[in-house]
């Protein structure tokens, strides 16, 4: 089965930060953090 997943980030030039990660399923099945 494979999985997708996208992510978000914040960079403030110092850091980079994960604010968020999505991932789904081929079946459909998500999950969102």
């Amino acid at each position: 089965m494979r999985f997708f997943y996208d992510t978000e980030f914040i960079d403030n030039g110092r850091i980079i930060d994960l604010i968020s990660i999505g991932v789904v399923a081929e079946d459909g099945r998500e999950f969102y953090a």
